[in-house]
């Protein structure tokens, strides 16, 4: 009887083998990687548009006077009257700016044209004892340029060498007198072209990507010279006395916001 249920237990476990054979297999499925996805690689490429305001100052800021007749001549050289004086314009600018952009590997080729208000202002007054005088006046009420940009990207950095037309208007005078009143005096005003050169740095904010556009910001140096002008002060009658001349460049250190399209 052993034999039989011993029989019987063995060939119910081998017919169990069997049918678990038969049965289909089912496994976990398999775990699929992650999908990459290519995080997109900024551009400087694109037109920009922003703001910016800083501080300018004088370059050379003498402005000589000399004799145009015999008469003027002598009183210069008396010291009954100046032969000069600094004219240091030292102030806020501040303005806008647009421009474009292309990018090629590290290479950033760019143009930027702007324009802003500006608070160069100085006058001086020279007198003596006798009641002589001399006055002088210099101001530069608005300043552009049209530059070209040569920079090197480091990813959102950008430094950048940068150059090209400086124009705004200039305002000059001169007057003489004494103690009975002016003697001669002579103004010019109007709009005067020269060069600018310069540098700077910009940054493009990552936190301010928005539909394929970015913010940047940047620090930067402009030396403008829009040339040397002269006036020429006459008397009530037309005559002239004395010619000036003025020198009219400076520097400027801004920081601008800028709004660029198509980061991306």
């Amino acid at each position: 009887m052993k034999k039989i249920l011993l029989a019987t237990v063995a060939l119910s476990a081998l017919a169990g083998s069997a049918l678990a054979a038969d049965l289909p297999y089912r496994s976990a499925p398999p775990v699929a990687a992650p999908a990459f996805v290519a995080v997109p690689v900024f551009t400087w490429s694109g037109f920009y548009a922003g703001v910016n305001a800083g501080y300018g100052f004088s370059g050379e800021s003498n402005a000589t006077t000399t004799g145009y007749n015999d008469t003027a001549v002598g009183w210069i050289s008396s010291g009954q009257t100046a032969s000069g004086a600094k004219l240091d314009r030292n102030g806020f600018v501040g303005g806008g700016q647009i421009g474009y952009n292309y990018q090629m590997g590290n290479l950033v080729l760019g143009l930027e044209t702007d324009i802003q208000g500006t608070d160069l202002t100085k006058k001086v007054v020279w007198n003596d004892l006798r009641g002589n005088y001399a006055g002088y006046r210099a101001s530069t009420t608005y300043l552009g340029t049209v530059r070209g940009r040569l920079g090197y990207a480091m990813d959102r950095w950008m430094i950048y060498a940068t150059g090209g037309l400086a124009y705004g208007n200039v305002k000059l005078g001169h007057v003489d007198g004494d103690s009975f009143g002016p003697i001669a005096s002579g103004n010019r005003s109007g709009t005067d072209a020269g060069f600018t050169v310069g540098a700077g740095v910009e940054y493009a904010l990552p936190a301010f990507n928005w539909g394929g556009s970015a913010a940047t910001v940047k620090l930067e140096y402009l030396y403008y010279d829009l040339g040397k002008r002269s006036v020429v002060s006459t008397d009530a009658f037309g005559t002239p006395y004395y010619k000036t001349n003025f020198n009219n460049d400076g520097h400027i250190v801004r920081a601008g916001l800028n709004w660029k399209f198509s980061a991306y």
